[in-house]
């Protein structure tokens, strides 16, 4: 049997963050997305981030870190944190608008994907 190949695309994405919860990214259709890095900076006093999962097949959101404490002037980095499927999102939030979430997003092409 003959496999089609893999493409794949790697993508950096950074955003600052507000107490409004934003779209920090949303996987294009006929993409899988595998979420390599997810990096949260914080350039002042201790914050809370929160990082929201919106699974758009169950049409449901899943809190991953629910007012997490990003420690003073510190990172806070899950690696190979999770794989989404299109049309999936990640939302974010913090307290402060002195942090900001950086990913790094490995996007695999898959017309057929579920």
């Amino acid at each position: 049997m003959i496999h089609a190949p893999l493409f794949y695309k790697n993508r950096t994405i950074s955003s600052a963050l507000t107490a409004t919860s934003v779209e920090v990214y949303v996987v294009p259709n006929q993409y899988e997305g595998h979420i390599a890095s997810l990096l949260f900076s914080n350039s002042g006093g201790a914050a809370a981030v929160t990082l929201v999962h919106y699974d758009k097949a169950l049409d449901t959101n899943f809190t991953v870190l629910g007012s997490f404490s990003v420690p003073a002037y510190g990172v806070f980095q899950l690696e190979n944190a999770m794989w989404l499927a299109k049309g999936d999102k990640l939302l974010c939030s913090s307290v402060s608008s002195l942090v900001s979430l950086t990913l790094v997003v490995k996007e695999l092409y898959s017309p057929q994907t579920f």
